[in-house]
């Protein structure tokens, strides 16, 4: 949230001065999981059973979340890279901390990690 709230927040198309809340862009993760879940229940399991003739086990499943979560975390990483080399407008953000500008790095990217992150989950 932190980190997208320093990030250009501003509703496209929307009334003037409007912004988005940080933690909008949480609702990414949620469709990750709600698009994931049928997929991999109905698809994946089994297509990884049958090509490796066994179960795909709790442990298995398990460490494929865990890979989708440190692919989340590095995404993230980039975008904040990204973020700091950005430069600052002059438009006070509404959800970071008094006095903090935004960039000019759109905050509309914070929904890869998330969405990486519900994948995982």
């Amino acid at each position: 949230q932190q980190q997208a709230c320093q990030m250009d927040v501003r509703v496209p198309f929307g009334e003037s001065g409007a912004q988005f809340s940080g933690s909008f862009f949480m609702i990414a993760d949620c469709l990750g999981i709600v698009l994931a879940t049928p997929l991999a229940v109905d698809w994946l399991n089994p297509a990884l059973e049958s090509r490796l003739g066994a179960g795909f086990g709790l442990g298995a499943k398990f460490g494929l979340g865990m890979a989708f979560a440190a692919f989340s975390v590095l995404a993230a990483v980039h975008l904040e890279l990204q973020r700091r080399t950005s430069p600052v407008l002059d438009v006070l953000s509404h959800c970071a901390p008094d006095g903090v500008k935004m960039s000019g790095f759109s905050a509309g990217w914070m929904t890869v990690p998330f969405f990486l992150m519900g994948l995982g989950e």
